[in-house]
């Protein structure tokens, strides 16, 4: 048991690998001249900051309202998702890249106005929940448009294209409460998990289940672990109520239908049967 738990724990770590310093848009202009980047980027990237050349300054100034580019219209650029919060995986190949936005406009007319230009510039866009897809060298790089509130806050709306809606989040926020939740491993086992049984698992819906799954959990073994998260996607999974942390009003679990819920479910009970983590994991 101890050398399967070793196994499971290498596993992790060398799924958890890969680099992105590679990351460039070639037709993508967001980085203008004057906006800054996060430290994310430069943590990740170098200190240069990652080949994003921007003049998405042109994507706003065609946001009707939005009549000027710098720090004033593109507040800042930065990684977020599974990169910023040490929880990605090299099975998954995307990267979110958040845009933040200080404009007067709707959130949907500001995440139309980027699809259409990204397909304007050929980038074969692809629209998801909240982001626009494109690709660059293998990776699929979210782009993920957010307008800033009003004030001195890091609260942002985004747009939820599956619903046709808004919600208010804070993006910072959810990388400050997963990166340091302590459960970076046990996350991108489940994430491994997740891809090895081509589940539709939303990855922030993922890291705050296992967050909560484990929360009395005491144990140093990786295995025993990942066996208890299983078991709570298992049994308690399908009804639990998941909340954004950055925003009560925003019910996390409501992004999936309990039918999806249910394969997940019918997943983790597979997976529990298993008698190897050679089945379970890879």
């Amino acid at each position: 048991m101890a050398r399967r738990a070793n196994l499971l724990a290498m596993r992790t770590r060398e799924r958890g690998r890969i680099n992105v310093s590679k990351i460039h848009v070639s037709n993508c202009h967001y980085a203008a001249a004057g906006i800054p980047q996060s430290d994310d980027w430069r943590s990740v990237c170098g200190s240069s900051g990652p080949e994003v050349r921007c003049e998405y300054g042109g994507w706003v100034c065609g946001v009707e309202g939005c009549e000027s580019v710098g720090s004033a219209t593109l507040p800042g650029i930065a990684l977020s998702g599974s990169y910023a919060k040490g929880t990605a995986i090299s099975l998954g190949t995307d990267v979110d890249i958040f845009v933040s936005v200080d404009c007067a406009q709707p959130v949907n007319q500001i995440y139309w106005s980027l699809f259409q230009y990204c397909v304007d510039h050929q980038l074969r866009p692809q629209v998801q929940n909240v982001s626009v897809r494109v690709q660059s060298n293998g990776l699929n790089v979210d782009l993920v448009p957010g307008r800033r509130q009003k004030g001195n806050t890091t609260d942002h709306t985004l747009y939820k294209r599956k619903k046709d809606t808004w919600v208010q989040t804070n993006v910072a926020q959810h990388i400050q409460f997963v990166s340091t939740a302590g459960r970076a491993d046990e996350i991108r086992a489940l994430k491994i998990w997740r891809e090895r049984n081509y589940l539709d698992f939303p990855s922030f819906y993922l890291e705050l289940t296992i967050i909560e799954a484990l929360k009395h959990k005491r144990s140093n073994s990786p295995a025993d672990k990942v066996l208890t998260a299983l078991k709570y996607l298992e049994e308690t999974f399908i009804h639990a109520r998941v909340v954004d942390p950055a925003n009560s009003n925003n019910v996390i679990s409501d992004d999936l239908r309990p039918e999806e819920k249910g394969t997940i479910a019918r997943a983790a009970h597979k997976s529990l049967g298993m008698q190897s983590w050679e089945s379970v994991l890879w």
